[in-house]
């Protein structure tokens, strides 16, 4: 009786840490995701800031 309660609640323990490990992994790839994201648009942002200032240059010089 006291072997099987120790089976039942190891089983139990590691599907728990199961889950929240999953769980993590999965809140991990989209925090991987989210951050690429940002990147880009920081990227595309200083784009236009270059372009923006190219054009003030240009507007400047006429």
């Amino acid at each position: 009786m006291i072997n099987t309660m120790k089976y039942l609640l190891t089983f139990v323990c590691g599907c728990l840490c199961g889950f929240v490990l999953f769980g993590f992994n999965e809140v991990n790839d989209e925090l991987k995701q989210l951050q690429m994201y940002t990147e880009m648009q920081q990227y595309s942002l200083d784009q236009l800031r270059h372009e923006i200032a190219d054009i003030q240059q240009e507007m400047i010089k006429k």
